[in-house]
């Protein structure tokens, strides 16, 4: 995902987002972006259909 869009996403991620880039289905994509929120990758914001996510800062 990060090589496809390497700068922040515009908008956020969305679920609709991430199933375009990744082939996969909503469900699966709303599992894989909720598994990266509790990983500390990403964090969500707002509830319900209009939730997105943003990457964390992560130090390397």
């Amino acid at each position: 995902m990060l090589e496809c869009l390497p700068e922040e996403f515009e908008g956020g991620m969305r679920v609709k987002k991430y199933t375009s880039i990744t082939k996969t289905t909503p469900l699966t994509a709303s599992r894989d972006l909720s598994d990266l929120v509790q990983k500390g990758v990403m964090q969500s914001h707002g509830k319900g259909r209009g939730v997105f996510y943003t990457l964390s800062a992560i130090s390397t």
